[in-house]
């Protein structure tokens, strides 16, 4: 499970961040990222 400053990191996607960098960056998959991005802002 992610923590809330996790979610808050998934959320620099918005501002350029690559999918795959932050997947690297948190030590979970791309797909995870995925999830977070597509869920409830």
């Amino acid at each position: 499970m992610l923590k809330m400053v996790d979610v808050e990191y998934i959320k620099k996607h918005e501002e350029g961040w690559s999918i795959r960098k932050i997947a690297r960056r948190l030590e979970v998959s791309r797909q995870t990222v995925r999830k977070v991005l597509a869920g409830p802002a």
